[in-house]
């Protein structure tokens, strides 16, 4: 049974398999920043349009930011605390 974000998942890297495992984090923390479907519908086009999704690397870095992102809003839920220094960034052509 698929959900509207399996597809930017399955874009993003993830297999079919880790997001019925990880279902629960994501649906808890997409609640939790109000992501809905419109919402993953424009992030699918907004992927595909500026990012050479063609690349398993570039769709697995994709997936880590994703993973990274749902850590980050169940860290207190999990008990954990995240400290960062600074994000990683995607330089694209200057």
């Amino acid at each position: 049974m698929g959900n509207y974000y399996d597809e930017l998942f399955k874009l993003c890297g993830f297999e079919d398999e880790e997001i019925a495992v990880e279902r629960p984090r994501i649906e808890a923390s997409f609640e939790r920043l109000g992501i809905g479907p419109e919402d993953t519908e424009r992030a699918d086009s907004w992927v595909r349009q500026n990012h050479d999704v063609s690349l398993e690397g570039v769709r697995k870095l994709l997936g880590a930011w994703l993973k990274e992102l749902i850590d980050l809003v169940l860290s207190r839920d999990d008990g954990k605390k995240i400290v960062y220094f600074g994000f990683p960034a995607i330089l694209g052509p200057g």
